[in-house]
């Protein structure tokens, strides 16, 4: 499935010093995948001592990346 980053996207990623190999690790094999108020999903996934959380949108044949922020309140997340 192909991945479309979204301007946003691409920005907030390059702010907070996440790599596109971060992004595909965590939509590919997310520890824990849900939604949020407005109906977009969230994959997660724990890399070392963060949580790195993708928001993103499924189309027809891709994910449209809306953003993607790292935690490090593991706990928050369950």
């Amino acid at each position: 499935m192909a991945i479309i980053f979204t301007r946003h996207a691409l920005q907030q990623m390059k702010f907070r010093k996440i790599n596109k190999v971060e992004i595909n690790t965590t939509l590919n094999n997310p520890d824990k995948t849900s939604r949020d108020k407005f109906g977009n999903f969230i994959a997660q996934k724990k890399h070392g001592n963060y949580l790195l959380r993708v928001v993103y949108l499924p189309e027809k044949d891709a994910k449209r990346i809306i953003t993607a922020y790292k935690t490090s309140k593991l706990n928050k997340y369950k």
